[in-house]
């Protein structure tokens, strides 16, 4: 059997480092490096529920019915179980919120790292206030995925399989969607799925699934998991995609044939290869892919 390209990569990457807090699904941070880490005084950890306090997932109805009809400017904590498991997401809201309908970014770290870390690293929090959009920053859960025959150990997202072949976080994508959409403050036409790394391949495959609902989708230091046009063909619209990675990442060869092929399919394509810059750290200006989907709409 043929394996897709970005499950080779994944293998290739787990069977060399345990542990990728910098985001790096992909590919081991060089030695002697340390990743990136919030600034002190950050306040992780310390963001007030969604209801105003201290929700626990016990306390998921009371939860729900708050996510429903409040979303206010700041950070806040969303504690939810979906496919059976329990999940934790942070919302950010600009001081804009309510005012208009705004773009919602769901944003996907690398592999190892954490939500909080990897909307500050990336300058997706001061994004969100700057460019007026409600981020969503789910935390990905260590998980052994089986697929194609072969056992993937340790990864944070499960970018191949499908809900029905067993994914966990393609439902939570959708169940974040649904609720921050029920809030009232989110514009319909302006959902942006945001992913680096293994977040990256999370980022295209939720692509694959739900582009009738999507806006665009921004994949950096990833590609098609599925490698090149894999399954593109089953997308239900020809939903835009911003794909940026480094010249010397080893999926960079992958990225390109993605962008070749969705181009030849009819997909708006935004690829920037950036020259002599790898995996690690998110390679050149982290914010380009997202000006270039908050500019696209359903």
């Amino acid at each position: 059997m043929r394996w897709p390209l970005g499950l080779f990569l994944v293998l290739g990457a787990v069977a060399c480092s345990s542990e990728d807090p910098a985001g790096a699904g992909l590919t081991p941070a060089p030695a002697g490096t340390s990743p990136p880490t919030a600034p002190a005084g950050g306040g992780d950890g310390a963001a007030p529920s969604l209801d105003g306090g201290g929700q626990t997932a016990a306390d998921g109805a009371a939860l729900d019915a708050a996510v429903a009809t409040t979303l206010r400017p700041g950070d806040q904590t969303l504690s939810l179980t979906v496919a059976g498991k329990a999940r934790t997401a942070l919302v950010h809201a600009p001081a804009s919120v309510g005012a208009r309908p705004i773009p919602l970014v769901l944003a996907l770290h690398g592999n190892g790292d954490t939500a909080q870390n990897f909307v500050k690293t990336s300058g997706l929090l001061a994004a969100s206030d700057a460019d007026g959009f409600v981020l969503v920053a789910p935390q990905g859960v260590r998980q052994t995925i089986t697929f194609g025959g072969q056992t993937i150990p340790d990864v944070s997202w499960d970018g191949y399989r499908s809900a029905g072949e067993g994914s966990i976080d393609l439902p939570l994508f959708d169940e974040l969607r649904t609720r921050l959409l029920a809030t009232g403050a989110i514009d319909t036409k302006k959902i942006v799925v945001y992913g680096y790394s293994q977040g990256g391949y999370a980022s295209f495959r939720w692509a694959l699934e739900a582009s009738a609902a999507l806006s665009c989708s921004a994949v950096i230091a990833a590609a098609n998991p599925f490698g090149g046009g894999g399954r593109i063909g089953q997308m239900a619209r020809k939903l835009p995609f911003a794909l940026q990675i480094g010249s010397r990442d080893p999926a960079a060869a992958n990225a390109a044939a993605t962008s070749a092929a969705l181009k030849q399919a009819g997909h708006s394509v935004s690829y920037v290869e950036v020259p002599n810059a790898g995996h690690v750290p998110i390679p050149g200006d982290a914010r380009a892919p997202l000006t270039f989907c908050l500019g696209q709409q359903l």
